[in-house]
């Protein structure tokens, strides 16, 4: 047979061709209703914004140290990793958060 991957208002279709004459099979899987997951995406990005912002400070930081001032080259690193920990962090608990809410559910027919 031919599998086709449709769009269905259940969530995505596998539609299963060449079963035999006369018969369809259907198979189709969503992960809840995608409010979960749709967090859970937003916290990536929100984490990969930090560690975008932390490696900038970072490169900022040994600016200073290569002119000479590793006192607040030292200081400018260590805030900028703590921050990015931080939000990191939050951000990891929303995604985990968001996974959890997300229920999967399946339907078939034939």
């Amino acid at each position: 047979g031919k599998a086709t991957v449709t769009d269905g208002g259940f969530g995505g279709k596998l539609v299963l061709e060449g079963a035999g004459e006369g018969f369809q099979a259907h198979l189709m899987v969503q992960l809840g209703d995608g409010t979960g997951m749709e967090e859970a995406k937003k916290a990536a990005v929100a984490a990969a914004a930090s560690m975008a912002a932390a490696a900038s400070s970072l490169a900022a930081a040994a600016n200073l140290a290569a002119n000479g001032k590793q006192a607040e080259a030292d200081k400018a690193a260590r805030e900028a990793v703590e921050k990015a920990a931080k939000e990191v962090k939050e951000q990891a608990t929303v995604m985990i958060e968001g996974l959890k809410e997300s229920s999967g559910s399946g339907w078939c027919s034939c």
